[in-house]
């Protein structure tokens, strides 16, 4: 268990690096196949280190003399301290993974609060000129610079809008 203990960590250090530089879903992947088998691995040490201490507290163990129950002893410390070693690697594991994830999270909040301030602005034109197509009497109507004087009311609607939706999310 030793070797997978230090391949998974090398592993683990190889995507962390390349996931500083340049996230990306394949290495997000990778990572998340490492937290499972690391989680597998961890199972596994501690059933063993389990089936060994039954072992030594099994009184009725035939042939066991003194240096081998010493050695059966040494075999047990070891499997207890690579069960910690593959503990602690799982918990670096999630520890890592729900790093990135607050970071994606935290990332897709600011596309989403950007695409909602640009939607909100954008349907402040399509209102004002929605007025233009309904069979109602306009103001403006009849003069000849009225598609300009809109557009400039529309301007200065979506400017105020702009203003006071860009004080709103620095308030926030």
């Amino acid at each position: 268990f030793v070797t997978l203990v230090k391949q998974q960590d090398a592993t683990r250090r190889q995507i962390a690096t390349r996931l500083r530089e340049h996230t990306t879903k394949k290495d997000l992947l990778k990572i998340a196949e490492l937290a499972l088998s690391a989680d597998f691995l961890v199972r596994a040490t501690i059933q063993n280190a389990a089936v060994l201490k039954q072992i030594h507290a099994s009184t009725r163990v035939p042939g066991i003399t003194g240096t081998q129950g010493e050695q059966l002893e040494d075999v047990i410390i070891e499997a207890d301290q690579i069960a910690e070693m593959m503990n602690l690697s799982s918990h670096t594991l999630d520890h890592l993974t729900d790093s990135y994830n607050t970071v994606l999270n935290n990332n897709l909040n600011d596309i989403m609060r950007f695409m909602t301030v640009w939607s909100i602005l954008l349907t402040v034109p399509t209102i004002v000129s929605g007025f233009f197509g309904m069979n109602v009497p306009l103001p403006f109507a009849h003069e000849p610079l009225g598609w300009i004087i809109t557009i400039i009311i529309a301007a200065i609607l979506w400017i105020a809008l702009g203003l006071l939706l860009n004080r709103y999310i620095r308030k926030n």
